[in-house]
């Protein structure tokens, strides 16, 4: 089984209503961490032209207090993203999410949402989330519990404006919102 049918076989499970691990909180956040690095298998981003060959570490930043920052960095020694090694930093504020390739958004963060997202408009960081209400704001992918599930919703437009186009393998398990109005489909 090759790293991307893995992770596909991976979110099927997960968002097919695998019940959450008991309700522990470090499960849950394990769990929450699994998806985020799991995502960036069905995003295809730009070829950036300071870094053609992406011979340098997939780097993850979490901004806003968020007990995944931990789970985050207990996965990624063992995890490639891309082909490349990954590296998982806190974000210390809005200022300096440009330097990411991926950017999670804690909840703590819900009043900075707009800035982040005009900030990393129109630059190649796929950002994610798991907040209600984050997709509507513009976040690329918004992670949220539904009962005792996981689900994900994805703001097309937002990841259009980045230049990331995301697998159509990704938007069958995801509601996602594509008219630039909060709407659904």
């Amino acid at each position: 089984m090759t790293p991307s049918q893995a992770a596909l076989a991976l979110l099927l499970v997960l968002s097919s209503g695998t019940v959450l691990w008991a309700d522990e909180q470090s499960s849950a956040n394990e769990l929450r961490a699994e998806f985020v690095l799991t995502f960036p298998e069905f995003v295809e981003w730009p070829v950036p032209p300071d870094k053609p060959d992406e011979a340098g570490a997939f780097r993850v930043g979490v901004i806003g207090d968020d007990p995944i920052l931990h789970s985050l960095g207990k996965l990624a020694p063992a995890r490639r993203i891309r082909g490349r090694p990954v590296i998982v930093r806190k974000i210390a504020g809005v200022k300096d999410v440009g330097d990411c390739d991926l950017l999670f958004i804690s909840s703590s963060e819900k009043e900075a949402v707009p800035r982040i997202v005009s900030m990393t408009m129109h630059k190649p960081i796929l950002t994610v989330g798991n907040t209600t209400g984050y997709a509507r704001l513009g976040v690329h992918i918004n992670l949220y519990r539904f009962e005792n599930y996981y689900r994900f919703e994805v703001c097309l437009p937002g990841a259009r404006d980045s230049g990331l186009r995301i697998s159509a393998k990704l938007l069958k398990l995801a509601k996602v919102f594509d008219d630039g109005e909060g709407k659904s489909r």
